[in-house]
């Protein structure tokens, strides 16, 4: 009986810590403004393993051939994606997750680049405006803008009051809303940089030749796979996972806490 009870306690303890240790894997999103798979013309949106860049998903098509998808940025929801298009001054496409059009506009600035807040602010900018403005994410109206150090080329936040700004050389630039400079990290990225996303504990930076680089937050490169298609620019991730990226879930937390609880309860027994 007490060999039996200290192999359901070890299945659970190891079943526990593995969950608990087990990161789920993330899924970066890119967008691609030329083609897709095989030639297919018009923008592609990729949904893929940030480990290995493996494509899990893609949106191909979803406006008319000869536009782009130079950025795109998730909505609060998860359910919505915001897509820029810079080939026809600074069009903002709202899909959905099938690629429908529900919302479309245009802002007042040469951007090439976007992001989003967790209230629903859109910030869009970059490009040869030199321009960072918060936008309407409905209208398309500029409510504020900056113009920022440098001039930038991909645009995160951390989904509150910090904005991240990509130059071309590699270097990130974050800013207050009101467009105080805070820090500036130099990267290992090569080439020309043009797209920038931030998980929580770390930067994906996009670049020439279709490289992702994942980036840690000392500028070290740390890992890089090739992007989905000819031209990848815009990357984002889901809203949420900048919250606590490396927390378990509740139900691994669940299981820990079974697992710990049975064996603390066969230390205080006494052998049979």
């Amino acid at each position: 009986m007490r060999t039996l009870k200290k192999s359901v306690v070890a299945t659970l303890l190891a079943g526990g810590l593995f969950a608990a240790s087990g990161a789920q894997a993330l899924s970066l999103w890119a967008s691609d403004s030329l083609s897709g798979p095989g030639g297919a013309v018009g923008p592609g949106i990729y949904e893929l393993d940030a480990s290995t860049g493996a494509v899990l998903s893609s949106i191909i098509g979803f406006s008319a051939p000869g536009t782009f998808a130079d950025a795109l940025s998730f909505a609060p929801d998860g359910q919505s994606i915001f897509v820029l298009d810079s080939s026809t001054n600074s069009t903002v496409r709202q899909i959905d997750l099938t690629g429908a059009i529900l919302n479309q506009f245009s802002v007042a600035l040469d951007a090439e680049d976007l992001t989003i807040l967790a209230d629903g602010t859109l910030i869009i900018g970059g490009g040869t405006s030199n321009s960072v403005a918060q936008v309407n994410p409905l209208t398309g109206a500029i409510i504020s803008q900056f113009t920022p150090t440098r001039s930038l080329f991909g645009l995160a936040s951390d989904g509150a009051g910090t904005l991240f700004g990509l130059t071309i050389d590699g270097i990130i630039d974050s800013y207050d809303l009101v467009g105080n400079l805070l820090t500036s990290l130099t990267t290992g990225v090569a080439g020309s940089t043009l797209g920038l996303a931030y998980s929580g504990s770390s930067f994906f930076v996009a670049a020439t030749g279709s490289t992702i680089s994942e980036v840690n937050l000392a500028g070290v490169v740390i890992n890089s796979f090739a992007g989905p298609a000819g031209f990848t620019e815009g990357l984002d991730f889901p809203e949420g996972v900048q919250v606590n990226p490396s927390a378990p879930e509740p139900g691994t937390m669940a299981l820990l806490g079974l697992a710990l609880g049975g064996f603390a309860l066969t230390r205080r027994r006494k052998p049979e």
